[in-house]
């Protein structure tokens, strides 16, 4: 045990160093960045680089837009997900195994840059926020893996609640939810990731600097 310890300490400690170093080099000026190929502390302490930063609204702005649209991005994507995922589940669903067949389709063959930028362009979707959510609203492999979770959940759970008088929608919201708390929190932690992390859809559908993500604006400061 205690060499397990040690071991995942020193892998722990060596993963954290990239952070310490991008933490030490923003307090760092330029001239020992670009010195000193590695350092967790920097010989000169500079607030310059946060002053820069914070000289302008703009920061503030793709900051804010930034969680925005990552808080609500996930919301979508998660009601999307969920609202599909549940109805795939009931084997007795008609057509099931063709929207299925579509679904893995989805997941092999996507549409491409072009053909995905026409279609928002042609929804009216350019320059809006919604551009950045609704395209990717429902991710196919995970769907699948939550269908696989609902159908997993003994079924006499639904068969007391319909003899109860619950509604599908009364079933997935108050039985089938709760019991998914663990799915839900770790799909919602990899969509809020990925929205909060994508780059190409800011830079290809908002125009509007003012609309801008974070991730835009750090392309504008570094470059």
């Amino acid at each position: 045990d205690a060499a397990n310890y040690v071991f995942l300490a020193l892998i722990g400690i060596i993963t954290l160093l990239p952070f310490i170093y991008v933490i030490a080099g923003s307090f760092a000026n330029e001239a020992e960045i670009t010195r000193r190929a590695f350092f967790v502390w920097p010989e000169q302490f500079t607030l310059g680089s946060y002053e820069y930063i914070f000289s302008t609204p703009a920061f503030t702005r793709a900051l804010v837009t930034t969680i925005l649209v990552t808080a609500v991005g996930t919301l979508v994507q998660l009601a999307f997900t969920v609202t599909m995922a549940y109805p795939l589940a009931k084997k007795t669903l008609r057509g099931r195994q063709v929207i299925l067949s579509l679904v893995v389709f989805a997941m092999v063959f996507s549409g491409g840059m072009i053909p995905t930028f026409l279609l928002v362009k042609d929804l009216g979707l350019l320059n809006s926020y919604w551009a950045l959510i609704l395209p990717a609203a429902i991710n196919p492999f995970s769907l699948i893996i939550i269908k696989n979770f609902f159908q997993e959940l003994p079924a006499e759970l639904e068969e007391s609640a319909k003899m109860d008088g619950a509604t599908e929608i009364g079933i997935l919201w108050r039985i089938l939810l709760p019991l998914s708390k663990p799915v839900l929190a770790t799909f919602a932690l990899f969509y809020a990731v990925g929205i909060w992390n994508d780059f190409m859809s800011p830079l290809l559908y908002l125009s509007d600097n003012s609309k801008w993500t974070l991730q835009m604006y750090l392309r504008q400061v570094t470059a």
